[in-house]
């Protein structure tokens, strides 16, 4: 299932439930944070997720996925889930 548009899995996503987070798609790109960048530029696109950019993986979503705070853990995580949302469209 597709829930995020930067290929972030909301499944345990623990904001989820402490912040009534609704994930980005769901919420029309605005996420427990606020709007997201990422998710505003598929929209614009009009794309469900960065694995369909021609641009994939462009430095908006690779800056995201290595935020030292916030990023992948493992690294490039995001990425990798958008790669294979990609082959199955």
């Amino acid at each position: 299932m597709i829930d995020t548009r930067c290929g972030l899995r909301c499944d345990g996503c623990t904001f989820k439930e402490s912040h009534g987070c609704k994930g980005c798609i769901a919420s029309n790109g605005n996420p427990f944070h606020g709007e997201c960048s990422v998710a505003k530029c598929c929209q614009e696109k009009e794309q469900v997720h960065c694995g369909e950019c021609k641009g994939f993986p462009c430095e908006l979503l690779i800056e995201y996925s290595n935020d030292p705070v916030h990023g992948d853990n493992p690294k490039g995580a995001r990425i990798e889930q958008c790669r294979q949302w990609g082959t199955f469209e």
